[in-house]
């Protein structure tokens, strides 16, 4: 990541956490749409309720994304209230599950 791209990022216009290094892009029916930038790659988490600390209570699922923009843009979209899941992932870890480029036509389970 340059800098540039880091001082975009955190020029985001979403809550920021620093203790858990998190973006909360929404709150719909108690359910927090957040995205969490890793080393490589980012990831969009979501869990019910306050996150209270520490990672056993970080998150129920997570989708992980080529980048945060990726993670943004999806997490915007995203109506939790209508579909299961978001759109573009290409990793879901709690499930195994593969989707080359995002698409859901190529799914596979690893």
């Amino acid at each position: 990541m340059t800098r540039i791209d880091a001082q975009v990022l955190h020029n985001l216009d979403y809550p920021w956490d620093p203790e858990g290094r998190i973006w909360t892009i929404k709150v719909v029916d108690d359910l927090h749409v957040m995205v969490h930038p890793l080393i490589f790659t980012a990831a969009i988490i979501v869990r019910h309720g306050v996150w209270a600390g520490g990672f056993a209570d970080f998150y129920t699922d997570r989708w992980c994304y080529h980048d945060v923009y990726a993670a943004v843009r999806a997490a915007e979209a995203w109506d939790p209230a209508q579909e299961d899941e978001p759109t573009g992932w290409h990793r879901h870890p709690l499930s195994g599950r593969r989707r080359p480029d995002g698409d859901p036509s190529k799914e596979e389970k690893v």
